[in-house]
């Protein structure tokens, strides 16, 4: 594990995760993406896929699980740079393949691209409000969710 690339990863989450708490305290979490809250994301972004482009995915042997969870939360607020996430969601899977990432990572991003996309989800991590005021949200085949979750 590095050290040196595990300290910025976690630096990162931490300033997401403090900026978050603090607009969530003053009430401008709901209702709107906040431009402060975007920047961040935004910012945040630029800087992973900085570290990514000289280092790789930042997998569990590369960084460790902490910072390795640390960039998957990056990615999944990435909302903002739509491009770079979906870049982010192909590194994530092919770190799976081997071993790198944990699966529930790559599902929850894979959802969370798809509903940022406007496409149904593989596996049902993300809800949103439906017309009728229940959380829900729209499944590929969801016949065999269940399946694709195991």
């Amino acid at each position: 594990m590095t050290a040196e690339l595990a300290a910025p990863l976690l630096a990162l989450r931490d300033h997401d995760r403090q900026t978050r708490e603090r607009l969530r305290a003053a009430g401008r979490l709901f209702g709107t993406y906040d431009d402060e809250m975007q920047a961040v994301h935004r910012d945040n972004a630029h800087a992973l896929d900085a570290l990514v482009e000289h280092h790789g995915w930042p997998g569990l042997s590369l960084v460790g699980l902490e910072a390795c969870r640390a960039a998957w939360l990056v990615a999944q607020h990435a909302n903002c740079t739509p491009a770079l996430q979906r870049k982010f969601l192909a590194l994530m899977i092919a770190a799976a393949e081997i071993g790198e990432v944990p699966a529930r990572q790559v599902a929850m991003l894979t959802d969370r691209v798809r509903f940022n996309e406007g496409r149904p989800q593989v596996y049902g991590t993300v809800l949103d409000w439906d017309a009728g005021g229940q959380l829900s949200c729209t499944l590929e085949d969801p016949a065999a969710v269940d399946d694709r979750r195991r």
